[in-house]
């Protein structure tokens, strides 16, 4: 019966063990503000773009992508930062395109947001191709 029990034991620790760096799940820009805490990649439209006035240490001026709906009330706002430190210009990067942001979730002044640290943490999807219709010749 010990062995048992021990088998049992060591089977639940590698099941534990083999789960401890899962791949986050991912969220919509709605989804996201019933996951407060997890960790998770949210995607969603960029509907608003802009860079912020002020710098946040050597790491620049923050960019702030409203996914869904814009500002003042984003469904969602991922807060990320230019790869080179430049100042950015976020519009044509960003604007109408479906980007996904990758961390922990939080809520600033009641808007869902994922605050990055790393450029790698932000992508943009590329765009489905449309089937185009061949023409009769």
């Amino acid at each position: 019966m010990q062995y048992f029990l021990s088998l049992v034991c060591w089977m639940g620790l590698l099941f534990v063990q083999g789960d401890q760096n899962p791949k986050p799940q991912t969220l919509t820009a709605a989804e996201a503000q019933n996951h407060i805490g997890d960790t998770a990649t949210v995607c969603g439209k960029v509907v608003g773009a802009r860079v912020s006035k002020y710098a946040v240490g050597d790491r620049g001026r923050p960019i702030f992508l409203d996914l869904d709906k814009p500002e003042p009330n984003p469904t969602f706002l991922i807060v990320t930062w230019a790869e080179d430190g430049k100042p950015a210009q976020p519009e044509p990067a960003y604007l109408g395109k479906h980007v996904c942001a990758t961390g922990k979730i939080v809520k600033e002044r009641g808007i869902p947001q994922i605050i990055t640290t790393k450029s790698s943490q932000t992508t943009v999807q590329p765009e489905e191709k449309k089937d185009e219709k061949k023409q009769p010749q």
